[in-house]
């Protein structure tokens, strides 16, 4: 099995249609977007979810994004990176994803009159230059791009500047992730944010399908069902359902620990581990809809047609044409390109047909930007990441279909799909502020596992944990 090494990212990219319809046309690929339900947005507002079908997020409307202008005199700026190089550095300017890279990068060097510089450091050395920097009063760095997983650590630290009180910055616009910034506000602090300028597409959760199976298994055209916002939890327990009539193939498989995928279908379907009350984080259990949700879940621990020996070797069995679906990330598109059966991706299934579009979790590994506190230029900071985003609005989804069209593109189906994944990514408290308070991770991912695998409710399950919860969500706040 020839296996690539795998990207952790690729590039983001500025508003440059017309750059993607000559890609769309160059390749003779069309993508296909599907009916209005599958074309709003669903992370974008903070509206709390309250209980609906839907995502429980909103657009604002009626705010267009203007990319600001002004004069840093030549002056450059600095990004300094320990996770999301690419989505400010491009690897290759003659690709078309280094191309559109490049040239949101020249956007903002030209509305701004400054040279955009980036630089990649391990994660200890920026912790390190902030707090000797912020110490001494003086200049280190613009930006910082780090991995989810860091924010709580800088934060408790005292290195990230509160984003939201920075000049010129206006977090409710929709270039930004609003799911972001409801999930990671501090009684009113955001620390981090991500959004359109940070291409996290392949590092977002999905559905491999091996189409040539499931053609055999009679499961229908797949495809039409995401594109009618059809594919959801039911349908795609019943397809799996079907390998069962089949001896020696599996309805799906995984490589990950199986209360990481749990959570991929929780929140693919809607839920959420963590809410805002008061302006405070708190934890979701016993809500109605999380429950059912989870609920829903319990066959995906079912070993009668379910590859997980954690043996790492489901990737392998897909591969050789023993798995309907594999459940991965987009990543893994890397590893099937020389596959002998004809493979596709389809998105993380649906609640239900009335849930507004498919949801995508960030893991914590993906990047987030925030500014290092005691920056004496913060106003520059602050100018600098309005423009980025502002530049960026709108490609976030495009990311990924180009860069199926540069590397994996299989048909049209498939990149339709990838569109569809990369439109709605969303974010949770746990995977910022997770690592370093476990109790957060404990009381929603491993009290979430416990209810599916046991059919407890997850209220029950999470009741062990709440203290822990409270007093580490009492020192954030």
């Amino acid at each position: 099995m020839n296996r690539p090494a795998i990207r952790s990212g690729s590039s983001v990219f500025l508003a440059l249609c017309l750059v993607l319809s000559i890609l769309f046309s160059s390749c003779g690929l069309i993508v296909i977007h599907g009916p209005a339900e599958e074309t709003s947005a669903a992370d974008t507002g903070t509206t709390v979810d309250d209980g609906s079908t839907g995502s429980g997020e909103t657009e604002p409307e009626g705010r267009e994004v203007e990319i600001p202008r002004s004069d840093l005199g030549g002056v450059a700026v600095f990004i300094t990176c320990a996770a999301g190089e690419s989505s400010f550095a491009p690897e290759d300017e003659s690709a078309s994803l280094g191309e559109v890279v490049a040239a949101r990068n020249k956007t903002v060097e030209e509305r701004l009159h400054t040279t955009l510089l980036t630089r990649k450091e391990a994660l200890a050395v920026i912790e390190s230059e902030i707090r000797t920097a912020s110490l001494a009063g003086i200049y280190y760095t613009d930006l910082v791009s780090i991995p989810l997983s860091s924010v709580c650590s800088l934060q408790k630290s005292g290195l990230l500047a509160e984003i939201n009180t920075l000049p010129y910055v206006d977090l409710s616009l929709p270039c930004y992730s609003q799911s972001a910034a409801a999930q990671f506000s501090l009684s009113g602090a955001v620390y981090a944010v991500a959004g359109e300028a940070l291409n996290v597409c392949a590092d977002l959760p999905c559905v491999f399908v091996n189409n040539a199976l499931a053609a055999s298994l009679g499961t229908g055209d797949l495809y039409g069902l995401a594109r009618a916002g059809k594919w959801t939890v039911g349908a795609f327990s019943e397809k799996v359902e079907l390998s069962t009539r089949v001896y020696g193939v599996y309805g799906f498989g995984y490589d990950e620990d199986r209360s990481e995928i749990a959570s991929r279908f929780f929140f693919g379907a809607g839920g959420r581990y963590y809410t805002s009350e008061n302006g405070r984080p708190a934890l979701n259990a016993g809500k109605e809809k999380e429950e059912t949700i989870l609920s829903s879940l319990s066959f995906l621990y079912d070993p009668s047609f379910r590859y997980n020996a954690n043996d790492g070797k489901a990737l392998e069995r897909f591969y050789e044409g023993g798995m309907l679906f594999y459940i991965s990330d987009l990543g893994k598109s890397a590893w099937l390109v020389d596959m002998k059966d004809d493979w596709g991706v389809l998105p993380m299934p649906k609640h239900n047909e009335k849930q507004d579009g498919y949801l995508s979790l960030v893991p914590g590994g993906s990047p987030a930007v925030a500014a290092p506190s005691g920056n004496p230029m913060s106003d520059r900071a602050g100018i600098l990441l309005q423009t980025l985003f502002a530049a960026s609005s709108g490609m976030t989804e495009e990311a990924g279909v180009a860069l199926f069209i540069d590397k994996y593109a299989r048909n049209n189906d498939c990149l339709n799909s990838v569109w569809m994944i990369c439109r709605s990514p969303v974010y949770s408290f746990h995977t910022a502020y997770g690592s370093y308070y476990p109790a957060l991770t404990r009381a929603s991912v491993s009290a979430s596992d416990e209810a599916v695998s046991s059919g407890v409710s997850w209220e029950s399950a999470a009741r062990y944990y709440q203290y822990a919860v409270n007093e580490a969500i009492r020192l954030l706040t």
